[in-house]
Formats: structure tokens, sequence, C-alpha cells
């Protein structure tokens, strides 16, 4: 109920626009549209305080409860500003939030690596195959190095999914995984990051 009445607390799209210039696009889960296993019919979760407020009574914590948010500082593009915004619509709804920010070396070997960057961390992911499997395995999986969510229905679901060979029926699976997941909402999907380039006309380049 906590994990979910943060989703409902922030703002993403006020986020991509004010911190961002706009330069993020919305994403309902840890896929985005490119991954093997999106899903276009699950929707991001739209700002509701009294969703919050809600979800946080019901979990025992009518009058809101206290947090730290770590987050790296010069990883990703205006990380340091993203958490503030984040941290920030956070209090706003209830749920207080300090926020600490580190160098990405430490960040990942003090902190990531070793589970101790929780309660609430901030970390973005890419992968060069497109593929659920990638992101879901590493970040969510039970045991995996940078996995803290534990769920004995997704893990058996994704181990299913890495051995399949039929494309279909693994789609199939991975929107059973997508609906699980948002309904456990083991984390707060907020945006795929847009990489501006800038080039020269004395250069024979192509964007990646």
């Amino acid at each position: 109920r906590v994990r979910l009445a943060m989703n409902y607390a922030v703002n993403v799209d006020e986020v991509i626009k004010t911190v961002l210039d706009g330069k993020g696009m919305r994403v309902a889960t840890m896929l985005t549209d490119k991954h093997f296993g999106f899903d276009p019919k699950l929707m991001p979760i739209k700002q509701d305080l009294g969703r919050t407020k809600q979800l946080l009574t019901e979990a025992g914590f009518p009058g809101g409860l206290d947090m730290t948010l770590n987050a790296p500082q010069g990883r990703y593009v205006r990380d340091k500003e993203v958490a503030e915004a984040i941290a920030g619509q956070l209090t706003k709804a209830g749920i207080r939030t300090t926020l600490k920010t580190f160098e990405w070396g430490t960040y990942l070997n003090t902190m990531a690596y070793v589970h101790k960057a929780g309660p609430v961390w901030l970390i973005g992911w890419g992968t060069t195959t497109y593929d659920a499997e990638t992101v879901y395995v590493p970040l969510f999986r039970s045991g995996k190095i940078l996995g803290n969510y534990h769920n004995a229905d997704f893990d058996g679901m994704i181990d299913q999914a890495q051995t399949i060979m039929d494309a279909k029926k693994r789609l199939e699976l991975y929107h059973r995984i997508n609906r699980l997941w948002v309904e456990e909402m083991p984390a707060v999907p907020l945006y795929q990051q847009i990489d501006l380039y800038g080039a020269s006309n004395r250069l024979n380049w192509k964007a990646r």
C-alpha cells in the first residue's frame, strides 16, 4: 500500500516538463514501447493525493511517514534535480522525504550492489537487447545483485519466461508479469530519457 501510495503521490509529467524541459516520455512500467514484453494497454498512474492518503491510512500511517530517498548525482541527466522534485512531491503528499545524493561509484559499490540503498533509491536502466528479461531479472528477480523485491509468483513466471521458445506464449507470459508488477508496484516508474545530440557538419556521424 505504501509503494502504491508513492506512485499516486508523484506527478511525473510535471517533473518531465519542469526539470527535463520536456525531454522525457512517461512509462507505466520499467519497459518502453521498444521492449519485447511491452503491453500498450497499461497506462501510467496519474497523481491522486486523495488515493495516497487513503492507502497510507490503510497501511497504518494516517499521519504520513518519514523516509529517505537515495540518489546518484551526475550519472543521469539532472538526476539530483529529478530526485529533489520527487522528494518534494512525496513530502507534500504526506510521505516526508529526506534526499541524500552520492557520487556514482560510491552509490553503486557501497549502497546499490550491497543492498544498502533502501528504503527508496533512484536508478536508471538501459539494455541493448530490448527484451523484458533484461529489465525484470536484474532489477526485480529475488537473489540478483540489484534485486530487493521478493515475490515467489513473480520469480516463477520470470524463470519460465527465460526458457520459453514460443514467442507468442512468451509475450503472453510477459503481459501477465507486467500486470502482477503493476499490482505490486515494487518501484515508481518515471520516464524514458530522451537523449540530445550535438553534431558538426564536418563529421559523418549518426546517433545510435
